[in-house]
Order: structure tokens, then C-alpha cells, then sequence
């Protein structure tokens, strides 16, 4: 898979093999991981010519070129930073043996420990862990990963889909104040007057001016700088989301509000056969892609059938 998520990478893959690696990404975390890590590499070693356009290192070059590509490549979105000092080992793994078969290197996993995105730019994060991140313009993410919990430092405004791990708890830190998750996706906002949280799905433990307030799915809390939190339900939290666009990002939720979601984003009635279908559960997320690219890579992961007919999506066993 390597050989062909670096032809991706290179503009070199054809139409169907850039299908089939898309959905090779979304049918497992792990999968996402390998692309990124391949990706970061990639662009961490990139020769930038005097045309302007990316040229491969050769393989005596690579070392050497990751050890000062990030000083030469300015940030453009949501750029990974501190990369160097791990590009050398991943390429090694990664490419070099794309290059020299017979070279057998232990690989190195890649952490990121800052993303930024510029004034117009959105962006999508995947955190270590399984953590998917997106990013609103003019924000930037600072990760902190220690042993026994998880941390990040917000400034600006993202929306997280947070893997569940009861052992490490996963913490938004802010000027604000900070979010304690307890459950899996919700939005962070936070600027110069102070903290917003909305909460789509499951649970988060709000702190700001030493009190804490438990916010559910469908709520809002707002905490002005010195003030403490407050909860309200608005009557739909959907439109305090539109800054995401078309990105949909699912974390163990359950496939009847997957349809939901489906059908405020695509403007579609999708239907599932049965309730036991609708427990099912859907970790993935998605950018640009057409109902039809969803709802078919939906289908692998719950093992069921997908059909659309008269602008009507059909869930079945």
C-alpha cells in the first residue's frame, strides 16, 4: 500500500486507485495512521525546485533531506511541526524501501505536536490516538501526550471526534477555561471574550472560573473570561456547525444517528431496515465526498447494503 499512497501523493495514481486508497483509509484507524505517517514523511522530504513544483529526493539524499526540510518549507495548513527529528527514521522505513526492497528498518510512528491553520483555511487533524480534529480558520492545536492522560491547548475554534479510552482521559485545555471529555464529539471555541462548547454527542465536563458544569448532546455552555459557566439548549445546534462545510466525523456512533447526520448534510431521507441495524456502530470521517462515496464505505464498516434510488438512501442486512 505504500508503493500507492506515494503514486497519491506524487499525482501519478489513477482515478480508481485514488478510490480505492480513499476507502482503505476510513475502513480502519490504523489504515489513516500508516497514510499519514507516509504523508509527513513525504512532504517533510520534499525537494522544492526552482519552478515551484515537488521533486523526489534521491535515495543517498533522503537522510540528509529530512534533517532540513522543515526549515526550508514554510508552514502552508495546518502544517505538522517539530517533524525533523523523526522524518529521517520514517523514511527510512517508509520509503527508502520503496527504493531499495532489501533493506529491512524497524519503523518509527510519527507524532505531531503542533497543527496551525492560516485565515482561510480549514483543516483535518488525526490525532495518535485515533482522535480526529477539525480544524476552523486562524486556530492552532498544540498536542500534549503523556502517560497516563491526554492533553491538547486550544486556540481558535475546532470540533473533535475523541476515541474513547477510560485510562487516559482526553483534556481541552484554553485561555478560557477547559473541557474534560466523557463522551465523544463536540465543538470547542474559545477567542478573546472567552469559552463556548457545543456537545453533539455524549458528554463533556466543563471548567472556567473554578466551577464545572456537565454539558450533554444538544447542549451549549458559554463561559465569559472570569465568569463561570452557563448550560442552555438551544432549539438546534446545527447551525453553530456550518463552519465545517461537508465534514462529517464519526466516533463509535451508533448508525441511526449516522443517518441523521447524513440527511441534514446531503439533504437526503436515508432508511434503515430494522432497529438491530441501527445499533450498530460507525468510527469514520469524511471531507468532500458525495453521499454516494459515504454511505458505500459506511455500509463496509457495518457489513450491510446501501442502495440510493429517487434521492432515498436504503440501509439493509
Amino acid at each position: 500500500m505504500n508503493k500507492l499512497i506515494i503514486r497519491s501523493l506524487q499525482q501519478r495514481a489513477t482515478s480508481r486507485e485514488e478510490e480505492e486508497l480513499r476507502e482503505w483509509r476510513r475502513v480502519t484507524p490504523e489504515n489513516e495512521r500508516c497514510y499519514r505517517e507516509v504523508e509527513a514523511v513525504w512532504r517533510a522530504t520534499a525537494v522544492v525546485s526552482e519552478g515551484g513544483a515537488e521533486a523526489r529526493p534521491r535515495a543517498a539524499e533522503i537522510v540528509s533531506e529530512a534533517e532540513t526540510a522543515s526549515r526550508r518549507r514554510k508552514p502552508i495548513a495546518s502544517r505538522l511541526r517539530q517533524v525533523a527529528a523523526v522524518a529521517a527514521a520514517l523514511v527510512i522505513g517508509l520509503l527508502v524501501s520503496e527504493i531499495r526492497p532489501g533493506l529491512q528498518v524497524e519503523p518509527t510512528l510519527l507524532r505531531a505536536a503542533e497543527f496551525v491553520t492560516g485565515p482561510n483555511e480549514l483543516a483535518t487533524a488525526k490525532l495518535s490516538d485515533g482522535t480526529v480534529v477539525r480544524l476552523a480558520p486562524s486556530t492552532r492545536l498544540r498536542v500534549e501526550e503523556r502517560a497516563d492522560r491526554r492533553e491538547v491547548w486550544l486556540d481558535g475554534k475546532a470540533f473533535f471526534a475523541v476515541t474513547s479510552n477510560e485510562r487516559a482521559p482526553f483534556t481541552v485545555r484554553t485561555r478560557a477555561g477547559e473541557a474534560l471529555v466523557l463522551g465523544t464529539r463536540f465543538e470547542v471555541d474559545v477567542n478573546s471574550t472567552g469559552l463556548r462548547v457545543v456537545v453533539v454527542e455524549g458528554k463533556v465536563e466543563v471548567g472556567a472560573a473554578d466551577h464545572r458544569v456537565e454539558v450533554g448532546a444538544g447542549e451549549v455552555t458559554r463561559a465569559f473570561r472570569g465568569r463561570p459557566p452557563e448550560v442552555s439548549r438551544p432549539e438546534d445546534i446545527r447551525p453553530l456547525l456550518d463552519w465545517m462545510g461537508s465534514f462529517l466525523a464519526f466516533e463509535n456512533t451508533p448508525l441511526r444517528q449516522v443517518a441523521l447526520e447524513i440527511e441534514d448534510r446531503y439533504g437526503m431521507r436515508v432508511t434503515i431496515a430494522d432497529s438491530v441495524l441501527a445499533q450498530r456502530t460507525v468510527t469514520a470521517w469524511f471531507g468532500d465526498e458525495n453521499p454516494e462515496a459515504v454511505l458505500r464505505v459506511i455500509c463496509r464498516i457495518t457489513d450491510t447494503h446501501c442502495s440510493i434510488r429517487d434521492g432515498v438512501a436504503s440501509i439493509e442486512p
